[in-house]
């Protein structure tokens, strides 16, 4: 019995990814800074919302090099989300870059088992805590996190 299974689509809008969206209960989507990530997160997003999404959707900034730069793409994703979409896009936290991922990439061991106090690794923890509707005291008591979400909520305002 699982009470939470975690899909990873294929990038993209194909028929096959946007039918696993359709049929999950909350979908998150995972994006970078990089243009072309925000573009397609988007898209993908305008694509679901035609097709008359209506449930929760969240957004994890992927591969950050710093809290600001996570709370920008999330703000700017978010943003165009309620702009051009009239949806809103709530983020559940941020990645940044780790060179941990790449090492357990190449290991072909899974990022918490090779190094489960790296940065990604911590961060993974957060997001999933986050989903879970936790109130974990280590992540409300996390420097970085709070700091984050502090960010976040006066771009907000």
């Amino acid at each position: 019995n699982a009470q939470v299974i975690v899909v990873d689509t294929a990038a993209g809008m194909g028929v096959g990814v946007r039918d696993f969206l359709k049929a999950a209960d909350e979908i998150i989507i995972v994006l970078t800074q990089d243009i072309t990530s925000l573009a397609d997160a988007y898209g993908l997003l305008k694509s679901l919302r035609q097709e008359g999404l209506a449930r929760p959707v969240y957004s994890v900034i992927n591969m950050v090099a710093s809290l600001q730069q996570a709370v920008g793409v999330a703000r700017r994703f978010a943003d165009c989300a309620t702009r051009f979409l009239d949806f809103e896009v709530k983020n559940i936290g941020y990645i940044m870059r780790d060179s941990a991922v790449g090492a357990a990439t190449a290991s072909r061991t899974p990022l918490n088992i090779f190094s489960h106090q790296s940065r990604a690794a911590k961060n993974i923890h957060n997001i999933a805590a986050a989903l879970l509707r936790r109130e974990d005291e280590k992540i409300k008591n996390s420097s970085a996190f709070q700091r984050y979400m502090k960010l976040l909520n006066e771009c907000k305002t």
